[in-house]
């Protein structure tokens, strides 16, 4: 039954897309006969004809693939002779400036129609509410809450999370103006964030994250691990067993897959309150072979005001050891040893070499989370203290975490960025061509690189790799990151493979709800408004993708409205609308752009045509064609590249 809706849907989808297409020819149709032109054929569809019937000197047709349509007029592509009345040609140039630009106006008709109307059914969108914020960002600095709502941005209205990124990217780069209600507030206020770029989604950010459900329900890949165990997409998740209480649940269950360890959860299903235990199922090997040894995160990259930070001392540039007796080494550790709440205690800190410890005062659970929040950390390459992933190579040759890295093939070694340059050295005489910085490794799941990232031809040519470490009386222990005396001297042999990474298959759903415009009359405004914004918005981003302020490879093609409107539709037909709706505008700005065999090149020949008193001549126009055709072409070719790169590598 799921695969006739996905087919269903896949039929959905084909023909949303073909109908605006269509509608766009249907315009280059109406505005031929309204000027006189004899319409030769006037196809829904492209490719073999299924059906078709002549009137009026017009054979209509039903061609085989429904992916839009087409127009043929008489004297299109001239005769070389006189053009004849019922002829494109023999047309006055106010008329075919109106033909040619009939599908660009039915597209805006469209848009405009169509919007108002689902705006007043109702369109169901992520919340415009704030996740938690990325550390150090922007957001993060401005002390922007989880549960902030967003009214506004730069000015704009927002009704769903997605105009939230895309006005930051297409915004100025000085400051993004958010109107924002924060929780527990009565009046809302306005703040400036200035954004930063973002290599990872190349535009402008500020570092906001949508927001999940506020009542915890789950979403549940099909048959995954989760599914397995019986969960279903609307259960809720109560608890995760082994995280600080009070934690959010989102930053919980984060916490806890990192682990790579069953899941003690629970969960409420139909009312009923239920606990089980979640054993991940392993994933697809890994593109390359992995060590599985990533360097620990101490490093403070920024902090943000807190009333226990003045007293504490700590700074931006030192590297957190250890928090009392628990050591730090992986994302979330620090909030593991604040969260349930601390005695009054000691940090131990490098800062310029010397190991400090800092007072740290009684902390109750919320003071603790309170501080957690405020630090951002990085990883830190000053350190030779070694973590080890779950189920890595290195943790099967007997590695552990907290072990401090004397030698790699018998180089002594000084802090991680050495270890990486030596094992590429020490791949490198062996005949192999390492890859730094994997992506979609082990780096990938625990938000930074593998120390070492070797090809696969490596793991099977036994490339390994010889460790010599100290490891202290308690494996993991801070003191084995400072490198005190009196610890043993271990060597392993660490031979790099492809990776599995433990596969769960839950997740917290968004916070979805339906924006349904108050009135008819407000349903019209608002749907001329977002008219024109979605137009805007194709403008800015040619801007700023020619200025590089926006990466090109943002910008999708066919696969991409593919995929996107399949996800459209199946939340809801009104989304799905509202995406063609999108789709319409955007083709009817892309239409409109002065480039020849565009409907835009048409247009702007016409305009000097009306300005010269004649047409250009056939030479330049064929030429001009031609030069217009490689370039949507290339464009063409440019934006499948990065299809196929996003969807399919």
């Amino acid at each position: 039954m799921d695969s006739l809706f996905d087919i269903l849907r896949y039929l959905q989808v084909a023909l949303g897309i073909g109908l605006v297409i269509f509608v766009h020819e249907l315009g280059h149709f109406l505005a031929a006969r309204y000027c006189g032109v004899r319409v030769e054929v006037f196809s829904l569809g492209f490719g073999p004809r299924l059906w078709s019937r002549t009137s009026g000197g017009t054979c209509y047709q039903i061609a085989l693939i429904p992916l839009g349509g087409y127009v043929k007029m008489a004297g299109e592509e001239g005769s070389g002779g006189p053009p004849r009345p019922d002829e494109l040609q023999a047309k006055s140039v106010s008329e075919r400036f109106l033909i040619f630009s009939g599908g660009v106006i039915m597209n805006v008709i469209f848009g405009m129609l169509v919007f108002p109307i689902v705006l007043a059914v109702g369109v169901p969108f992520t919340e415009p509410v704030l996740g938690p914020s990325q550390p150090g960002s922007p957001a993060w600095q401005a002390g922007l809450a989880p549960g902030t709502r967003v009214l506004s941005v730069n000015d704009k209205s927002v009704f769903g999370f997605m105009h939230i990124p895309n006005e930051v990217a297409l915004g100025p780069a000085e400051g993004t103006v958010l109107e924002i209600m924060e929780p527990a507030a009565v009046e809302p206020r306005r703040v400036t964030v200035v954004p930063i770029y973002s290599e990872r989604t190349g535009t402008l950010s500020i570092g906001v994250t949508p927001p999940s459900d506020p009542l915890g329900q789950i979403s549940v890949a099909p048959r995954s691990a989760a599914a397995a165990a019986g969960l279903r997409k609307g259960d809720r998740l109560l608890s995760v067993a082994g995280t600080p209480p009070g934690w959010p649940l989102e930053s919980s269950l984060a916490l806890a897959q990192r682990s790579g360890e069953p899941l003690d959860l629970i969960v409420e299903s139909a009312g009923e309150r239920r606990e089980l235990r979640l054993v991940p199922t392993l994933g697809e090997p890994s593109e390359v072979s992995l060590l599985g040894i990533s360097r620990p995160v101490q490093l403070v990259s920024a902090l943000r005001s807190n009333a226990t930070l003045g007293d504490l001392g700590l700074r931006v540039d030192d590297r957190i050891l250890a928090v009392g007796q628990l050591p730090i080494l992986r994302r979330g550790d620090l909030h593991r040893a604040l969260g349930a709440g601390i005695e009054a205690g000691a940090w131990q800190v490098l800062r310029g070499g010397a190991v400090l410890e800092l007072a740290q005062p009684s902390l109750a659970a919320d003071e603790g989370l309170a501080l957690a929040d405020s630090i951002a950390l990085g990883e830190n390459w000053e350190t030779r203290t070694l973590v080890i992933m779950p189920g890595s190579a290195a943790e099967q040759a007997g590695l552990r975490d907290g072990d401090e890295l004397l030698s790699l093939e018998a180089a002594a070694v000084q802090n991680a960025s050495q270890a990486d340059s030596l094992a590429s050295v020490a791949t490198q005489a062996g005949g192999t061509t390492p890859e730094t910085g994997a992506a979609g490794g082990l780096g990938a799941i625990e938000g930074h690189r593998d120390i070492m990232t070797l090809s696969r031809a490596a793991a099977e040519d036994d490339s390994a790799l010889l460790f010599r470490v100290r490891r202290g009386a308690t494996p993991g222990k801070a003191r084995s990151a400072i490198g005190s005396a009196g610890t043993e001297a271990l060597e392993f042999t660490v031979t790099p493979m492809p990776w599995r990474a433990p596969v769960y298959g839950l997740g917290l759903a968004l916070s979805e709800y339906t924006y349904q415009a108050p009135s008819l009359w407000s349903a019209v405004t608002i749907g001329i408004s977002s008219s024109w914004r979605f137009v805007e918005e194709a403008w800015l981003t040619l801007q700023r993708v020619a200025s590089r302020q926006v990466k090109g490879d943002n910008i999708g093609g066919i696969i991409t409205i593919g995929v996107v409107s399949h996800t459209w539709a199946s939340v809801a037909f009104t989304k799905f609308l509202f995406f063609l709706c999108m789709l319409s505008m955007n083709l009817a700005f892309l239409n409109v752009l002065p480039i020849p065999v565009l409907d835009g090149g048409h247009l702007f020949f016409l305009a000097i045509e009306k300005l010269k008193g004649s047409p250009v001549s056939e030479k330049v126009f064929g030429y001009s064609q031609l030069a217009g055709l490689v370039v949507i072409l290339s464009l063409m070719l440019y934006v499948t590249y990065n299809d196929i790169m996003r969807w399919i590598f």
